[in-house]
Order: C-alpha cells, then sequence, then structure tokens
C-alpha cells in the first residue's frame, strides 16, 4: 500500500486508499490475509466517490470473493472511469 501511494504522489496524482484486506507482509512476500467486510470496502468507496473527483480506479489485492463483488458493483457505476488492474 505504501509504495504504491509513493509511487502516484511521485507522479503527481493524489492517492485515496479503499482497505480491502490487512496482511502480515515484507518485502519477500505475503504471510497472512485479513479481509475487510464487503460492507465496510463499500462505505469507504462511496465515502470517497461523493467527495472527490476520480480521475482512475486502481485495484491490487483484494482479498476475498465479497469484496471482489461489492468492487465490481461500485466500479459498474462509473462505467467512464479508467480502471487499472495490479495483480
Amino acid at each position: 500500500m505504501q509504495a504504491d501511494l509513493l509511487t502516484l504522489a511521485s507522479l503527481g496524482c493524489h492517492p485515496l486508499s479503499v482497505l480491502t484486506a490487512l496482511t502480515v507482509q515484507d518485502t519477500a512476500g505475503v504471510e497472512a490475509v485479513l479481509p475487510i467486510d464487503s460492507g465496510w470496502i463499500a462505505d469507504q468507496a462511496r465515502a470517497l466517490l461523493e467527495d472527490i473527483p476520480i480521475a482512475a480506479f486502481k485495484l491490487g489485492m483484494l482479498g476475498s470473493v465479497e469484496a471482489i463483488a461489492v468492487i465490481a458493483e461500485i466500479i459498474s457505476d462509473y462505467p467512464d472511469i479508467p480502471l487499472v488492474l495490479d495483480p
């Protein structure tokens, strides 16, 4: 998360985060994942979308099938906003 934020900021972007999972990780890999409740994900995203114009969505690790479903629903409401997938 921090590396993505720093990279985007260095490119002149104002990144906003919606957390979908908490991880235990280091530079070598992910050791554990704790998914965030999909209702919380939706609430985080909708709060930002109602507050600030969004130029693009960037998706990283989503954490759960429920997170994927709620994010798919949200981004379908904004078909003109570009989507970047980060595997």
